[in-house]
């Protein structure tokens, strides 16, 4: 994963994460993803336990939710928390240093590393939806030609606007050292929201652009994109909170 190691942040941090979910406070989130030392899961799913009962009983306020890997490099969690602003992430969570005494002593020595970064939530160019995402496909891209990646995203998130075709999610890397340029999220209830579409990606561009602008935004991405990478989440509820 292309992301910048950050150990031993979680108590300081609050997170509220609903991959997809927009939130009238802004547009900020920061997300960790947590790889669980080997033979320490049991040890790692209860600490959990614990440091949730003792942020519930803080009056913890911030909704955190669980996505586990199921591509890619297995045996971690990602954590993210949405609809921030800036100065949200200014102060501690007090919550959280309320249970640092937990976290020290029955999160982190199950820990691996913590990776950690800052992304922006583009909603001029998302479509995210109201019904439950259980399952995201995320597919991450650098750029050589950030403007002319964005331009074309733009064009093509008017022909599915047009089309009322998908559901996804576009975050802008933010304030963060080694990342990708740009994630989108595929939002989906189940797995067999990944089948191939009717109609397609292609159909859908042809019918609103015309085939040849459709082919020439093709050739305009494809010369963008330097480098892609592809992963699929699942929501994982028992190490999710909710304040409610």
């Amino acid at each position: 994963m292309k992301v910048k190691i950050l150990a031993g942040l979680f108590a300081a941090c609050a997170m509220t994460p609903a991959l997809a979910q927009e939130d009238a406070g802004g547009d900020i989130t920061q997300y960790f993803y947590v790889e669980v030392k080997p033979g320490h899961n049991a040890e790692y799913q209860a600490g959990w336990a614990a440091y949730w009962d003792c942020y519930r009983s803080n009056g913890g306020a911030w909704e955190w939710h669980a996505w586990s890997p199921a591509t890619g490099k297995l045996g971690g969690t990602m954590f993210r928390t949405d609809g921030h602003k800036w100065s949200d992430f200014d102060a501690d969570d007090p919550a959280g240093t309320a249970c640092e005494s937990v976290f020290y002593g029955s999160l982190l020595p199950h820990f691996g590393d913590v990776y950690s970064g800052f992304e922006r939530y583009a909603a001029d160019i998302s479509r995210p939806q109201d019904d439950p995402v259980n399952v995201v496909m995320t597919y991450s891209f650098d750029f050589s030609d950030y403007g002319a990646a964005r331009d074309v995203i733009a064009e093509w998130h008017e022909a599915f606007e047009d089309a009322d075709w998908g559901s996804y999610v576009w975050l802008e890397s933010a304030a963060t050292g080694d990342e990708w340029d740009m994630t989108v999220a595929v939002l989906e209830e189940g797995f067999a929201g990944f089948a191939p579409a009717d109609p397609s990606f292609n159909e859908v561009q042809e019918a609103y652009h015309g085939k040849r602008k459709a082919e020439a935004l093709n050739d305009q991405w494809t010369a963008a994109v330097t480098a892609v990478q592809t992963n699929i989440w699942r929501r994982n509820e028992e190490l999710s909170y909710s304040p409610e």
